[in-house]
């Protein structure tokens, strides 16, 4: 992420229901490779790309996002799940 780039909020369409959908799209098709071809490496790809999303989520995109939109990201933040609809919103977020 490039930390001087200012973009908008988005915070409709498919990110009304969840913060990041691309992650969660990836995720589908890895589970869906997984369905198709079951084995270790599917298994271990699947827990790869968990782990990795989860990293960069937490410890990149957020972090510039609070930086970027503070308030307003907040707000969406506490309405909006992370990787699921209402599941696994923001501590900071939720004032804990």
């Amino acid at each position: 992420m490039d930390p001087d780039v200012r973009t908008a909020l988005v915070t409709d369409g498919p990110f009304r229901w969840v913060r990041d959908p691309i992650v969660d799209a990836s995720v589908a098709t890895v589970v869906g490779l997984a369905l198709i071809v079951p084995n270790a490496l599917a298994a271990a790809m699947l827990g790869a790309l968990l782990v990795a999303h989860d990293i960069q989520v937490r410890l990149v995109e957020e972090p510039n996002l609070r930086r970027v939109h503070g308030d307003a990201y907040l707000a969406y933040a506490r309405r909006t799940g992370r990787f699921l609809p209402r599941v696994s919103s923001l501590r900071w977020a939720q004032g804990r």
